[in-house]
C-alpha cells in the first residue's frame, strides 16, 4: 500500500478470516463518513453519476455468509485499522466472454475500500485520502483466488456506477467490459481471462 501523503510505500496484511467484528468495525466507521460524504457531494453539485451509491451498504448482514462453502471474504489492514472489504462468490457465476464462455470464475460481489482512502469521499470530508491501492490489493487477492482453485485467473464483476470506478477496473485491473446488465440495474459487467489476469499481474509487480 502507498501512504499518499508521502508517496511511501506501507506495510498492509491481506487476510481471509474475516469476522463479524470487522463487518461492525466498517458499520460503526465507514458507513456514517460515506453517507456525510455523498451529502455534501451532492449539495455541492456533483454530477449524479459521481456520487457515492454504495452508502447503504451494511457488510454486517453478510454474517450468516461466513463460513459458507462457495464464498470467500477478504479484508485488508494497515496500522491496526481495517483499509478494505471484499466478497467473492466461486460457485455462483460463469465466465460469458465468448473466448471462456460457461468457464467458471471468481465473482467479485461486493469490494469496498474505507471512505478515508477514496479520494472523492475524503476530499468531501474534508481530508486528504490516507492510503493507495488498496482495492488494486484486493483486487490481486481476487485473481490470488482464481488462480488457486483452478480458475486460470478468471474475475468478473458488476462495477458501480461511476465514470471513475469503471475505467478503474478497465484500464488498471485489465478487465474486459462484457455488457451493460439490465438485470443488474444496467451496471457495467467486466471479466479477466486468463491472459488479462496474468498482464494484471505482471504490471502490479513493477
Amino acid at each position: 500500500m502507498i501512504e499518499l501523503a508521502t508517496g511511501t510505500a506501507v506495510d498492509g496484511i491481506i487476510f481471509d478470516d474475516v469476522t463479524l467484528e470487522h463487518f461492525i468495525e466498517s458499520q460503526a466507521k465507514w458507513r456514517p463518513l460515506v453517507v456525510e460524504a455523498a451529502k455534501k457531494m451532492q449539495a455541492s453539485g456533483t454530477p449524479t453519476d459521481q456520487l457515492p451509491r454504495h452508502w447503504h451498504w451494511n457488510w454486517e448482514r453478510k454474517e450468516q455468509q461466513l463460513g459458507d462453502i462457495g464464498l470467500s471474504f477478504f479484508g485488508i489492514e494497515c496500522r491496526g485499522e481495517l483499509q478494505g472489504l471484499m466478497k467473492v462468490d466461486l460457485a455462483k457465476y460463469s465466465a460469458k466472454i465468448p473466448t471462456q464462455a460457461r468457464a467458471e470464475l471468481a465473482y467479485i460481489d461486493y469490494l469496498e475500500a474505507a471512505p478515508w482512502n477514496i479520494r472523492e469521499l475524503a476530499e468531501a470530508n474534508g481530508h486528504p485520502p490516507r492510503f493507495g491501492t488498496v482495492g488494486l490489493n484486493l483486487f490481486a487477492a481476487a485473481i490470488g483466488l482464481s488462480l488457486e482453485v483452478g480458475y486460470e485467473g478468471r474475475v468478473g464483476l458488476h462495477s458501480l456506477p461511476n465514470p471513475r470506478t469503471e475505467r478503474f477496473y478497465e484500464n488498471t485491473c485489465k478487465m474486459i467490459p462484457v455488457h451493460r446488465d439490465p438485470s443488474m440495474s444496467n451496471l457495467l459487467y467486466l471479466e479477466t481471462t486468463p491472459v488479462q489476469a496474468q498482464l494484471f499481474l505482471s504490471e502490479a509487480q513493477r
